[in-house]
């Protein structure tokens, strides 16, 4: 009787995680979410979101960058994005998945300056059992195919789901090649935030909508509220004030078109392979991924620990888990016999929303984001606050015990990093300006835009909240399905 048993419990996994027998496909229907084990960390955690339906039809946007923005941008940034094409626009763009043929069909209208407007239909074939990826999107119809003059390449980031898709259509006109991306997501631009809650101060004001709270056993997680608009003004504001730390919607990450039957000629040599020889670890942006086959930071190393309670938080890319151990270390070798830096949150193993007790964050979700105590003077293995008032900012000034030496050549060790990795350090006002002042004292190079003390300087940005701990973000380690929070820091200091 038990091994019949056993047998009805395997056909049942089977059925459930595979879709195999009679049902097939339709195990795609569900979602199965899992919880944390019991305690103070406890969290609801979604496992695998799958379509809901066999076939899902959405609209694929134009990425478009306002000029200003742009501008902007490109001072910091000349490659970020390219400039959209002038030589054709599509309307009425949707994309249809389908799961039970495995298929991605791009529609729209195409509209190229004197000539008649083109109803155009483009398909691809994927692995549903792996990355939902294709650079062969060609036309369905088979006489506009042999014409080698359309072509796609799509990439749905989150598998299963494909709330973020982003497509690239090439067009050839008249001998050349022009190409526009389409993606899910609509721009948006607002004030750069680190996507932190304060763990002491819950009631804290955050720059985000409040989201619902977490029950004590929900059956899965609220959904993620969208940032809050802001108006033309503010816009112009913060892309005339030099130093506001402005995050707007990357592009989407594609993959390189592939060579085929019905390829535009030589569009293989357009765009070159992504993260050739990077691991493909962080999946999405910080506040809308996951992670893959990821680091852990070790309880303790030269100059650093782990937090206490943290270690099912202490996931991140190769990238973050090198930065951090080699920052640290090369802290110590310079100021040696110091208490360690304290490492608290970085992602989950599986990397999605990190979520403490009641609150979760709006970031910490591909690895690439960490909260870090800041060094003391004393002895600590917890957050503290560097403030010498009470609450959750410095009005009355930074205190004695907050050790601005170590952390100053920890920000200078990570901004000036092999290929420059960090995006921003989020801080307290005060403590940004106690680094200024103490920075000036010592005789840094604080005018030299190539210096470190001015990168370390202008990394550090303004943010409530972040006066015991300090919030760093780097940059995509360059692998194919990262999507860089994309944050221009200004072009000077900010103080």
């Amino acid at each position: 009787m038990a091994r019949c048993a056993s047998k009805f419990v395997w056909l049942g996994l089977c059925l459930l995680v595979t879709g195999c027998g009679p049902q097939g496909h339709k195990a795609h229907q569900h979602t199965f979410v899992t919880e944390s084990p019991e305690g103070d960390e406890a969290e609801p955690e979604e496992v695998a979101p799958l379509l809901q339906r066999d076939e899902r039809e959405t609209e694929l946007p134009t990425y478009q960058i306002p000029e200003k923005v742009r501008e902007r941008v490109n001072q910091e940034m000349p490659d970020f994005a390219p400039a959209p094409s002038e030589k054709f626009k599509v309307i009425k763009q949707t994309l249809k998945i389908n799961v039970k043929t495995s298929t991605m069909t791009f529609n729209g209208i195409l509209q190229i300056p004197g000539k008649p407007d083109e109803a155009i239909e483009l398909q691809c074939k994927f692995d549903k059992t792996k990355e939902w990826i294709c650079g062969d999107m060609f036309p369905t119809n088979a006489d506009v195919a042999k014409e080698r003059r359309l072509q796609g390449t799509v990439n749905c980031l989150d598998v299963y789901r494909c709330d973020q898709v982003g497509l690239e259509l090439f067009v050839r006109i008249n001998g050349s090649t022009e190409s526009q991306l389409y993606q899910s997501s609509r721009f948006e631009i607002r004030q750069a935030t680190s996507g932190d809650i304060d763990e002491s101060l819950p009631k804290l004001p955050s720059p985000r909508p409040r989201r619902p709270r977490v029950q004590e056993k929900p059956t899965r997680l609220p959904p993620m509220q969208p940032p809050a608009a802001i108006t033309d003004e503010q816009v112009n504001q913060l892309i005339e004030n030099p130093n506001a730390a402005v995050e707007i919607t990357a592009p989407m990450p594609v993959p390189p078109p592939t060579r085929g039957e019905f390829s535009i000629p030589d569009i293989e040599k357009l765009r070159p392979e992504i993260g050739s020889g990077v691991p493909n670890q962080a999946i999405g942006q910080h506040n809308g991924g996951r992670l893959s086959t990821p680091s852990q930071l070790p309880r303790q190393g030269p100059g650093f620990i782990a937090r206490p309670g943290r270690a099912e938080k202490s996931y991140g890319t190769d990238l973050m888990i090198g930065l951090l151990t080699a920052a640290s270390a090369q802290v110590e070798q310079v100021v040696p016999n110091k208490s360690p830096l304290v490492v608290s949150n970085i992602s989950k193993k599986t990397g999605g929303r990190l979520c403490n007790g009641k609150s979760c964050h709006a970031s910490h979700q591909t690895g690439l984001d960490v909260d870090v105590a800041f060094p003391s003077h004393k002895s600590v293995r917890d957050l503290w606050s560097a403030c010498n008032s009470r609450g959750s900012n410095c009005v009355k000034g930074v205190s004695k015990d907050f050790d601005a030496q170590r952390f100053w050549l920890f920000a200078k060790q990570a901004t000036c990093a092999d290929k420059n990795p960090v995006i921003a350090i989020f801080v307290d006002t005060a403590i940004k300006e106690h680094m200024y002042d103490w920075a000036r004292n010592q005789g840094e190079n604080l005018s030299d835009p190539n210096s470190c003390a001015f990168k370390a300087l202008r990394a550090m940005k303004y943010e409530p909240g972040h006066h015991n701990h300090f919030h760093m973000r780097l940059k995509c380690p360059g692998n194919r399905d990262c999507r860089n929070a994309t944050v221009s820091l200004g072009r000077g200091t900010g103080c």
